[in-house]
């Protein structure tokens, strides 16, 4: 009876750790499948995210551009850049303000100032994404700047300033509205649009101008370091060469 008893022992002791160490396998299995399908899903939004912006808006969780003022044809507080009237000479610089400010902050103003006195027999371009209201344009520092007989402020409603360019697809497709960073993307398409269609230079509303661009090439871009050059000041001449630039830089 003894040695039956230990039989039966012997055997269900076998039993319970072969069935204890499936178990644990198991466990260890579905541990190590979970970890590598959270790994493979982690790895995946960070590549999206990365290298396939802007068009992964999905995958963004924080607050997106508000350009719904972009989007508004009610005012008319300013005259319209898409108009066939607005026709701005070769001697020209453009400015693009695409926030929903609807104005100018001193800093702003400061820069399309300095680029008004540095060149008194250019047009220097204001064009404004959101509306501009009447208190807008005799308060604050658009008040100031307006008075410069050289500057122009104009009003640019984006579907209808591509229109007729190689933009209009995109622009009318609604790109501009997947992507999270929308007013720096449409602060991109303005500025090559504008000078694809009228050529002269495009500076950002951080740049302030010391000396005239007159002694320059008609075709530069601002070097941001030795091994790129930045979009934030660019020149685009109307001779062949600026035609060849502002398609290259559009298409």
């Amino acid at each position: 009876m003894k040695s039956i008893k230990m039989t039966y022992k012997k055997i269900y002791s076998m039993i319970y750790n072969l069935m204890f160490s499936n178990k644990l396998r198991r466990r260890r299995k579905i541990l190590a499948c979970l970890a590598l399908g959270a790994g493979i899903m982690v790895g995946t939004v960070i590549l999206l995210i990365n290298y396939f912006n802007p068009d992964v808006y999905f995958l963004y969780w924080g607050p997106w551009d508000n350009t719904t003022c972009h989007y508004i044809e009610t005012d008319v507080t300013l005259p319209r850049a898409d108009a066939r009237e607005f026709n701005p000479p070769a001697k020209s610089i453009f400015f693009h303000e695409t926030s929903c400010s609807g104005t100018l902050n001193s800093r702003q103003a400061c820069s399309v100032e300095s680029a008004a006195r540095a060149h008194p027999d250019w047009q220097i371009n204001v064009l404004f994404a959101a509306p501009v209201t009447h208190y807008a344009l005799k308060t604050g520092a658009i008040s100031v700047i307006k008075n410069l007989t050289n500057i122009k402020l104009t009003r640019v409603h984006i579907g209808k300033y591509a229109k007729g360019t190689p933009l209009e697809s995109m622009v009318s497709g609604g790109a501009l509205n997947r992507t999270r960073w929308r007013i720096s993307h449409s602060s991109d398409v303005l500025r090559y649009l504008s000078l694809y269609k009228f050529g002269g230079v495009y500076l950002d509303l951080d740049v302030v101008v010391v000396k005239s661009f007159d002694s320059l090439e008609k075709n530069w871009g601002a070097r941001a370091a030795d091994i790129w050059v930045e979009a934030g000041a660019i020149s685009f001449s109307r001779d062949e060469v600026g035609r060849e630039l502002a398609d290259a830089a559009i298409t």
